[in-house]
């Protein structure tokens, strides 16, 4: 993976058709692996595609100009990095609950647009895809505009209402838009009804069971199912795991989360 932008544009791509072949558990070279030049905006852009991709993975080498480690990079950029792995850490739960859906159903984390929607404009936007059930990512496989310091991207929202998960900006579908982000994000999107399930904290390592999560909901009509297992053994495989159920009712400008008790 040589270090270009050239690269990066062609990476979502790639992974997303890799569910066409039944290949969903999909890693790449976060930051490249070789050649290409050392550019502070390129790696960040990469990582945060990698943060909304199916394994997140820094490729780095025993070299002063391969490291991907985010210290390495200038302080601003060090700094929206380290946001950005601490987030990684915060979505285990979504991201551990949707590749049990890979695992049970087949269905890929990283799915491409004519997966859900059956029209032209699905197939025109390659690098755009469904980041499990709830979120539409867009990344931002360009270098920014100099005259506007924002980056952009040309983006199709499917009918219904989308929001921003990092500014909360609320777009309505079914047309093409231009999103522009500066440095500090790229443009992820939930879908109307969408219930997100979140460690509280990504300041550790730590996957207990018994952390609090911080349930994010955007109003609408939502379902999402939580799995859990011990993390440890394949006791669930004989059934030792649990699926919380999750659902948003949005009526008369009133929002209704009812969360069901755990079953296997």
């Amino acid at each position: 993976t040589i270090v270009s932008w050239k690269s990066l544009d062609f990476q979502p791509y790639f992974t997303n058709t890799a569910a066409n072949a039944g290949y969903t558990w999909w890693s790449h070279d976060i930051g490249g692996h070789m050649y290409g030049v050392q550019d502070d905006e390129l790696y960040l852009r990469w990582l945060q595609y990698g943060v909304f991709s199916p394994i997140n993975r820094l490729h780095s080498s025993n070299s002063d100009f391969m490291g991907k480690e985010p210290w390495k990079r200038n302080w601003a950029v060090n700094q929206i990095a380290e946001d950005f792995l601490r987030l990684r850490h915060k979505l285990i739960p979504y991201l551990y609950s949707c590749n049990f859906q890979t695992h049970k159903n087949g269905i890929p984390i990283c799915s491409p647009i004519y997966y859900h929607h059956d029209c032209e404009e699905a197939y025109q936007v390659k690098n755009q895809y469904f980041f499990g059930s709830q979120l539409m990512v867009s990344p931002i496989t360009k270098p920014c505009d100099k005259r506007l310091n924002l980056a952009s991207v040309k983006t199709w929202l499917p009918h219904g209402r989308w929001t921003d998960i990092f500014n909360g900006r609320i777009y309505q579908g079914g047309r093409w838009v231009h999103l522009y982000r500066d440095l500090d994000s790229i443009p992820v999107l939930a879908r109307e009804g969408a219930i997100i399930p979140m460690y509280q904290t990504g300041n550790t390592n730590d996957l207990s069971l018994d952390q609090p999560l911080d349930i994010h909901i955007w109003r609408g009509n939502g379902y999402f199912e939580l799995y859990d297992d011990d993390g440890e053994t394949k006791n669930h495989e004989l059934g030792h795991h649990a699926i919380t159920t999750f659902t948003l009712e949005e009526q008369d400008h009133t929002i209704r989360l009812t969360i069901v008790p755990p079953a296997n």
